[in-house]
């Protein structure tokens, strides 16, 4: 992505998050949406705060079948298109970007609210790590980790109430994103 602010520009890779005014956490967009408003973290240089911003994403100059590539049909320049425009908003390196990662699992045998859950791990080294952290299951019920079974990942859980067999059992867990380095023209020897 090239970020274009007045007379300087500069070549970076941004992670997208929601903009949320209320917290200091914000959720991780894989992606930018054409339809709410986003902001774009990454490395770049020092700017004033409130500068206008220009991101342009690099296109293929022949890609939409014009031979000389001297401009595309959306006439941004040769080889970049025009994806957003916004304003610098600050400059913190604080910034707390979360990546929700959800693992699954299924009950396998239950009696009441007791549960014995496959799929969720793989050893049980990662079931002890895991055992303070929260279950919660598809149809809204909570539990937590009582103890591994076997040597494949089984646990025993239980839970607020009285689990099915048809039930999903889910650990939500949140990764910490960072925006990544601009490695472009660099080679590694």
């Amino acid at each position: 992505m090239l970020f274009v602010t007045g007379f300087r520009s500069f070549l970076t890779r941004p992670v997208y998050s929601e903009s949320n005014l209320n917290c200091d956490k914000h959720k991780f967009e894989r992606f930018l949406l054409s339809d709410r408003f986003s902001m774009a973290s990454c490395y770049g240089p020092v700017l004033v705060s409130n500068c206008p911003l220009l991101v342009y994403k690099r296109t293929d100059p022949h890609a939409d079948g014009s031979s000389n590539g001297s401009s595309n049909s959306r006439g941004c320049g040769e080889g970049w298109t025009l994806v957003a425009t916004g304003t610098l908003a600050n400059v913190e390196p604080d910034r707390i970007m979360l990546k929700k990662i959800i693992l699954t699992g299924f009950p396998i045998r239950v009696r009441k609210k007791f549960a014995v859950v496959r799929h969720l791990f793989h050893d049980p080294q990662d079931v002890r790590w895991f055992k303070p952290a929260e279950l919660v299951t598809k149809w809204g019920l909570r539990g937590h980790i009582t103890e591994p079974v076997g040597t494949h990942g089984l646990l025993k859980a239980m839970f607020s109430g009285a689990i099915k067999q048809n039930d999903t059992v889910m650990l939500i867990l949140y990764k910490r994103v960072y925006p990544k380095f601009p490695s472009f023209g660099l080679q590694i020897q």
